[in-house]
């Protein structure tokens, strides 16, 4: 099994974060979890379970949380295309976020 839950946030106006922050954030919460995933999944040769932990501001509107919102709806999307290509031998999801 393997869980990526790393992550970090930035809060600001969108129009105020400069490159190399949105670059950090998307490097940290978005590219290292598709390394994570991709290693994962080449070790879990009898199958296995890649969890990867989303935000409910994945689709969300929140001001000031937009760099943050977007790496996580990258991680969501890539969740979902990993189930369908890796399946049946593993198997990746994202917990439901709470009601």
């Amino acid at each position: 099994m393997v869980v990526n839950n790393a992550a970090i946030d930035h809060t600001a106006d969108l129009l105020d974060i400069p490159a190399h922050v949105t670059q950090q954030v998307f490097q940290t919460n978005t590219l290292a979890a598709i390394a994570v995933l991709q290693e994962g999944a080449r070790q879990m040769h009898q199958g296995g379970s890649i969890i990867n932990i989303t935000s409910r501001l994945a689709a969300a509107d929140v001001p000031t949380m937009a760099v943050y919102s977007a790496t996580k709806g990258a991680l969501a999307s890539l969740t979902t295309a990993a189930a369908v290509e890796l399946a049946p031998r593993t198997s990746a999801s994202t917990p439901s976020p709470p009601a």
